[in-house]
C-alpha cells in the first residue's frame, strides 16, 4: 500500500532531487513555447496552457460544489497545480476529472469545509 493508501500514486514532498527535478520540468514545460501562462475560463479556473494541456493554477469561481473540467478553451486539463484552492473555507467538496494526473502541493490545504473529495484513477502524482 502506498503512504496514502491510494494505488498507484507517488507523493512528492520535502527536499530532494526528485521533487526538484519535477519541479523543474513543470516550471521548463510552462514557460517554454506555446505556453500561454495566466489565462481564465469563464467559470472562474486560473490556468496555464500548452500543447493543447492546462494546468489549474488557481479558481475564482463561486461554487462550494465544485467539478473540475476535463477540458478548458478545448485544452485538457491535466493537473491542479500548487496552492490552488488553499484557504477556501466554503468549498464542500471536489470532483476531479479522469485527465487529471498530478496534483500540486498544498492544493487543499485548510479547506476546513471539505467533506468530499473524489479522485480518478488516472492520478498518479500528489505532491505535499
Amino acid at each position: 500500500m502506498d503512504p496514502i493508501g491510494y494505488p498507484g500514486v507517488t507523493v512528492f514532498g520535502g527536499p530532494g532531487a526528485v521533487r526538484e527535478s519535477v519541479v523543474n520540468q513543470v516550471q521548463q514545460i510552462l514557460n517554454g513555447p506555446g505556453a500561454l501562462p495566466n489565462s481564465t475560463s469563464a467559470d472562474g479556473y486560473r490556468y496555464t496552457a500548452w500543447d493543447s494541456k492546462v494546468l489549474i493554477e488557481g479558481y475564482t469561481g463561486p461554487d462550494d460544489d465544485i467539478t473540475i473540467p476535463a477540458t478548458i478553451d478545448g485544452c485538457t486539463v491535466v493537473g491542479i497545480g500548487d496552492d490552488v484552492f488553499a484557504y477556501c473555507s466554503s468549498l464542500t467538496s471536489v470532483t476531479i476529472p479522469d485527465s487529471v494526473t498530478s496534483i500540486g502541493s498544498y492544493a487543499f490545504n485548510d479547506c476546513t469545509g471539505l467533506r468530499s473529495v473524489t479522485l480518478p484513477d488516472s492520478l498518479t502524482s500528489i505532491r505535499r
